[in-house]
C-alpha cells in the first residue's frame, strides 16, 4: 500500500455520520482528505451490520469496557445452545445454525434513527446528490401505548392508540370525541401555518411542560394530550418545554405530503449506517482516501511544516488559515499501525470523536505553548454524568398487531400496495412509544420501538427488528436499564402474540409469508442484544490546534435524562458536519457562502426580481463570485442560461 501524498489537509478518524458527511463535503470543496477507521466497516457507531458483526462488535465491547459501567450482550432466547457453543471463544459460533445461514440477510443498526421528511438532512442528501444512493420507506403508522385496555376490550391492541397526524387522520379516528377532534385539528393547523414557534405559543409559556400546557391552554384530555406529546412531538419526559416540543411538532407537521402521508423515512438497509456509507461513497468520487481496520499508531502537534516542499503556496494558506508565512505553520504527525512504510504522515487538521482522540494524544505539560489553541473549537459534547443510554435490538418471528389507520393505508399505497391489500397486512415500519412510567413505575422517560420488517432489507423474509431507545438514570441502580428492558420486552411480545389474521383475508398472503396457521400464546425473542453506557464523554479542545472533537450525535441530541431522539440526530449530525466544515474552511467563507445563498433565493424569488433592473454590477459581480459552499446545489439549466 502507498498513499499518493504524505500530507493531507484533513485527516478524519472514524467513519460516523457526521464525519462521513463532513468527508464528502471537505472532498468536493477541494479539500485533500485522508479518512481512517479501526473498524473494517462504515458507519462506526451507526453502522448496519450483519449478524455475525454484531455478535463480534458486543463481544469487542463487552471485554474492552469490563472495568467500565457500560454493558453489552447478545442472547438467542428461542434456540437451546450446546454446551459446546455455550464455551466457544469463537462469538460466530454462538450463533444458532438457523440463523447463520441467514447471516447476511441482515442489516442491523448500532444507531437506529427516523429521516424527517422536511429537515437538513434530507435537504443535504439531495443537495449532495448521496440521496440517489440511498432508499428509503415510508413510517406507516405511529402508536402510543397505554397500559390499562378498557373492560370492554381488554385485547393488547386496545393498549395501542393510533397518532392523528393530518386532518385526514383526525376525522376518520374513532377514538375522539367531536370537541376533542374540533380542539386537535384547531391546534395541528396552527402549528402547520405557524412561521415560528412564537406565533403558536407566549415566551412566558416556552418553559411550560408541554403535556401541561396541551391540558390547561387546548382543553384536551390526558389521553389526547399523551398522545400528541409522545405521538407527534415525541417527547421524552412528562415535563419536556413547551418551545422544544412544539419546535418538532412543527417539523412533523411540515414533513406530511412531502413524500406521502408521513412524516418521516425509514432508511433500508439500517438506516444511518447505510446513508455513511454512501456518503464515504460520494467522499471518495472526489478524491478522499480511505483506510479501514487500521488504527493510528501514535499523533503528536508538530512545531512547523515546510508546506514549500509539498508544493503549497504559503501565503495563500496563510491567508486561508490567518497565519503569517514568516511563522511556524501547526500541524499534526502522525502514523498507521501495521503500516510502517506510511510513517511521517502529517495532516493540517485532525478531526474524530472524543474518546478515540483522548487515547490517542498524550498528555502535555500546561507550559508546552505548541499544545495551546488559539481559539476555543465548536462541537464539544457536554458531559451528562446522570444518564445512560440503552439501545436494545430485539429480533421476532412476526409484527406487531396494529389497529388500521389511514396514514398507514395511503403509506403503503404510496410504495406500490394497494389499500386493499394494505389493510390485510401488517406494516413493513411502525413507531410505538411508551410514555414514562407506562412499563417501569419508576422510569420517567418514555421508551421508542421502532419496528422495521423484510421490506426494510433489515432482516430476512417472516422476521421483524425492534429498535428499543430510551435514557436511565445512573442514580436508579445498576439493574435499572434492565428491567426496563425486560418490561418492554415483555410488552412486545404479548402485543405481538396477539397479531392475528382476520376471517377471509388468507388470500392475502400475509399467512403464507410467516409459514404459519396458528400462534402460540407465548411469543420468545429470535435475538436480543442488549447495550447500556454512560453518555458523556468531553475533550478540552481550548488545548490543541487545529483538532476538533465531534461528539456523538445520537447522545448530545439526548440532553441530560433525555431520550436519543430517533427524530432529531440525523439532523444533529448533518448541523456538525455542516459547522465542523466551515470551521476548516474559515468564517470569511462561510459569510461568502451565505451571501451567494441569499443572492441565489432572490434570483428565483419573482418578488425579488423585479426589482433587479436596478441591481449595481458590483451586486452582480458579487452574485457571480466563486465561492467555497457546504454541498453547492447543480445549477439548473435556466441558471447555467443567464451565465452564458
Amino acid at each position: 500500500m502507498s498513499l499518493p501524498t504524505k500530507h493531507f489537509d484533513v485527516l478524519i478518524l472514524g467513519t460516523g455520520l457526521a464525519q462521513s458527511i463532513l468527508s464528502a463535503a471537505l472532498a468536493k470543496a477541494g479539500r485533500s482528505v485522508l479518512h481512517v477507521d479501526s473498524n473494517d466497516y462504515y458507519g462506526g457507531d451507526c453502522a448496519s451490520l450483519s449478524l455475525g458483526e454484531l455478535v463480534n462488535h458486543v463481544e469487542r465491547t463487552a471485554e474492552s469496557k469490563k472495568a467500565s459501567s457500560s454493558t453489552a450482550w447478545i442472547d438467542f432466547p428461542s434456540h437451546v445452545l450446546e454446551a459446546a457453543q455455550e464455551a466457544s471463544r469463537s462469538p460466530a459460533a454462538k450463533i444458532p445454525e438457523d440463523l447463520r445461514k441467514s447471516d447476511r440477510h441482515y442489516s442491523l443498526s448500532l444507531s437506529p434513527s427516523l429521516l424527517p421528511a422536511s429537515g437538513e438532512a434530507i435537504d443535504v442528501l439531495v443537495r449532495s446528490g448521496v440521496a440517489s444512493y440511498a432508499t428509503f420507506r415510508l413510517l406507516e403508522s405511529t402508536t402510543v401505548y397505554t397500559p390499562n385496555a378498557t373492560a370492554a376490550s381488554p385485547s393488547a391492541v386496545s393498549q395501542l392508540r393510533t397518532v392523528p397526524c393530518s386532518k385526514e387522520d383526525v376525522f376518520k379516528d374513532r377514538a375522539l370525541s367531536l370537541p376533542d377532534k374540533r380542539r386537535v385539528m384547531k391546534l395541528l393547523m396552527n402549528v402547520a401555518q405557524a412561521s415560528s414557534v412564537a406565533d403558536v405559543v407566549e415566551s412566558d409559556a416556552y418553559e411550560e411542560p408541554f403535556l401541561s400546557y396541551l391540558q390547561g391552554k387546548h382543553g384536551l384530555s390526558d389521553a389526547v394530550a399523551q398522545t400528541l406529546a409522545y405521538g407527534v412531538a415525541l417527547c421524552s419526559r412528562p415535563d419536556e418545554p413547551t418551545k422544544e416540543a412544539l419546535t418538532r411538532a412543527k417539523q412533523h407537521l411540515s414533513g406530511i405530503g412531502r413524500f406521502g402521508n408521513s412524516s418521516y423515512l425509514v432508511g433500508q438497509y439500517g438506516g444511518a449506517g447505510e446513508l455513511a456509507q454512501s456518503y464515504c461513497r460520494a467522499a471518495a468520487v472526489y478524491g478522499a482516501i480511505y483506510i479501514l481496520g487500521h488504527e493510528l499508531s501514535d499523533m503528536k502537534p508538530a512545531q512547523s511544516f515546510e508546506r514549500a516542499n509539498q508544493g503549497i503556496n504559503d501565503d495563500s494558506r496563510a491567508a486561508e488559515t490567518n497565519q503569517t508565512s514568516d511563522g511556524p505553520t501547526q500541524c499534526w504527525e502522525f502514523g498507521l499501525k501495521d503500516l510502517p512504510e506510511e510513517g511521517g504522515l502529517t495532516a493540517d487538521w485532525v478531526v474524530g470523536e472524543p474518546n478515540t482522540l483522548t487515547t490517542l494524544i498524550p498528555r502535555q505539560d500546561d507550559d508546552d505553548a505548541s499544545v495551546h489553541a488559539t481559539s476555543r473549537q465548536p462541537g464539544l459534547l457536554n458531559e451528562i454524568p446522570d444518564a445512560k443510554s440503552l439501545e436494545a435490538i430485539i429480533v421476532l418471528d412476526r409484527p406487531i398487531a396494529l389497529q388500521d389507520s389511514p396514514t398507514s393505508a395511503n403509506a403503503n399505497e404510496t410504495q406500490g400496495r394497494s389499500e386493499t391489500t394494505a389493510a390485510s397486512l401488517p406494516p413493513e415500519t411502525a413507531l410505538v412509544v411508551f410514555p414514562p412510567a407506562s412499563l417501569v413505575p419508576h422510569h420517567g422517560s418514555a421508551v421508542t420501538a421502532l419496528m422495521m420488517g423484510e421490506g426494510t432489507f433489515s432482516c430476512p423474509k417472516g422476521q421483524y427488528v425492534y429498535y428499543l431507545s430510551t435514557n436511565v438514570a445512573s442514580a436508579a441502580g445498576p439493574d435499572a436499564g434492565r428491567e426496563v428492558f425486560e418490561a418492554t420486552k415483555r410488552a412486545l411480545c404479548k402485543l405481538a402474540a396477539s397479531s392475528t389474521v382476520e376471517p377471509g383475508t388468507e388470500a392475502s398472503g400475509w399467512e403464507s409469508r410467516h409459514e404459519r396457521t396458528a400462534r402460540p400464546e407465548e411469543v420468545v425473542p429470535l435475538i436480543e442484544c442488549f447495550r447500556c453506557s454512560p453518555t458523556n464523554s468531553a475533550i478540552d479542545p481550548a488545548r490543541y490546534p487545529r483538532l476538533v472533537p465531534v461528539p456523538n450525535a445520537r447522545h448530545q441530541a439526548s440532553g441530560a435524562g433525555k431520550v436519543p431522539n430517533l427524530s432529531t440526530w440525523l439532523d444533529l449530525a448533518t448541523s456538525q458536519a455542516e459547522d465542523l466544515f466551515w470551521t476548516i474552511e474559515g468564517v470569511e467563507k462561510r459569510q461568502a457562502a451565505e451571501k451567494k445563498v441569499e443572492a441565489r433565493r432572490r434570483r428565483r424569488d419573482p418578488a425579488e426580481y423585479v426589482g433587479r433592473v436596478g441591481a449595481t454590477e458590483k451586486d452582480e459581480a458579487d452574485e457571480d463570485e466563486q465561492v467555497v459552499e457546504f454541498f453547492q446545489p447543480k445549477r439548473t439549466g435556466e441558471e447555467q442560461d443567464e451565465e452564458e
